[in-house]
């Protein structure tokens, strides 16, 4: 680092008094010795704390635009600048036209597909009934070919059961239609299974009078009747699949209904404060273009740029002092981005949170970033002022008892506004000079004067 030596305006005239005393002369003619007027500091050893400060500003956490789902006039407007907003709050609307009525209709829909699905249930199950009572008949039919006439009676009451059950359906079923619960192929199913029923008690009581001869054709009948009951299962099962598959339509056509409605409403995306609102109710907006501006300020970002050098003195998750210079507060802030490439300066962007719950601090106020204090032991130390350095090398003048100013090349390890680090060829205890090195060569003699207050 180089330091520019300042002298003072009395300095300047000391340089040319003794200037001038150098063309004096003694009484005898001789020219007197040239003394160089100096300023003193002394050469000590102790420790060099360094600081580090890097300036920056504080940016907004987030800063989003609340933009429409969809495109049409706002018709419905609950913010206003100020105002603060959270994540998916309702602050507007634009006008939805048919979206409300097509969601009851299609809600309508939904409900009336359930009942079918219902309904379609109702059918197989009675479907499924009727297929195991006419296997019950055939059973009984070719037990009754190979049993003796007192079967027969049997196979009769069997019958006359049967009957009885269908016709208890068929009341059941007929209370149901009446309800409307039901439709009138499930109620026509049902007579069906009566006549079923008693055609199959017929059977038995003709195959009870007729004998053995009957037998044959009462199998056949029952046959025909297992037959019959399955056609409709199959035909009520049939109809189960349909009804689901409608049911689902509708459900898709409702939950599309919704989704028409919820687009008209405008949702802010983000947490904050509102700093702008660009539209009134009755304007026209879009699904491209933004109707309000949300700033997130709590937490806040500091952003700062810094150089390849100081890079490695952040780490992603440290903490550090930063001095809010409009508060004069400090506050904490932890490093939550650096990058890894540089911007458009050559400088390399590094972010960092502040917790900001009062939220005192504003995007654009400046900061300083304190960094940790490194800190050199018991080095030797000496005035900034005394340095003089050039394009090649660093040194001072050490004036020695004879007030001769010996030059004496020193390499600086840090320094300070007022105080360098340097290592060489001196003592602690050693006299510099601070003021008036600009006309001393090594080995002029010099004079001492007091430091200015």
């Amino acid at each position: 680092m180089k330091n520019f030596i300042k002298i003072s305006g009395l300095i300047v005239i000391l340089m040319v008094l003794g200037a001038c005393s150098q063309a004096a002369q003694s009484a005898d003619g001789e020219e007197e010795e040239t003394v160089t007027p100096v300023e003193v500091g002394e050469v000590t050893r102790g420790d060099l704390t360094l600081e580090q400060q890097i300036n920056g500003r504080a940016i907004a956490n987030q800063q989003a635009g609340i933009v429409p789902n969809t495109s049409g006039e706002l018709v419905a407007l609950e913010i206003q600048k100020g105002d603060y907003v959270k994540q998916g709050q309702v602050i507007g609307r634009v006008d939805a036209g048919s979206a409300q009525d097509n969601v009851e209709l299609q809600q309508l829909s939904v409900e009336s597909a359930q009942k079918s699905v219902d309904s379609a249930v109702n059918q197989r199950q009675q479907a499924q009934q009727g297929l195991a009572n006419a296997k019950k008949q055939l059973e009984a039919a070719k037990i009754q070919g190979n049993s003796n006439s007192s079967s027969s009676s049997v196979n009769v009451e069997n019958a006359q059961i049967e009957l009885d059950q269908a016709k208890k359906s068929l009341e059941r079923t007929q209370e149901l239609f009446d309800a409307g619960a039901v439709s009138e192929q499930e109620l026509e199913n049902a007579q069906v299974r009566v006549k079923q029923a008693e055609n199959a008690l017929q059977s038995a009581k003709n195959s009870s009078e007729s004998g053995g001869s009957s037998s044959q054709n009462s199998v056949d009948q029952a046959e025909i009747g297992v037959q019959q009951a399955q056609q409709q299962l199959d035909s009520a099962q049939i109809g189960v699949e349909q009804a689901k598959v409608s049911l689902r339509q509708a459900q898709t056509q409702l939950a599309q209904a919704h989704d028409a409605l919820n687009d008209a409403a405008i949702t802010s995306n983000v947490s904050g404060q509102v700093v702008s609102v660009d539209v009134e109710i009755g304007d026209p907006v879009s699904n491209t273009q933004a109707v309000a501006q949300v700033v997130d300020v709590s937490p806040i970002k500091a952003e700062i740029s810094v150089n390849a050098e100081k890079l490695p003195l952040f780490q992603s998750g440290g903490d550090y002092s930063v001095n809010v210079d409009p508060l004069g507060e400090s506050f904490t802030a932890s490093v939550s981005y650096i990058s890894p490439v540089t911007n458009d300066t050559g400088l390399y962007p590094i972010e960092a949170v502040i917790s900001n719950d009062e939220e005192k601090i504003k995007p654009g106020m400046l900061l300083t970033i304190n960094m940790p204090e490194t800190t050199l032991e018991q080095t030797l130390l000496v005035p900034t002022s005394a340095v003089v350095e050039n394009s090649t090398e660093a040194f001072v003048y050490v004036v020695d008892e004879e007030n001769i100013a010996v030059r004496k090349t020193v390499q600086v390890l840090e320094a300070q506004s007022d105080v360098t680090a340097v290592s060489g060829d001196l003592a602690e205890g050693d006299q510099v000079v601070t003021k008036g090195q600009i006309t001393l060569d090594d080995g002029n003699k010099v004079q001492l004067i007091e430091e200015e207050n």
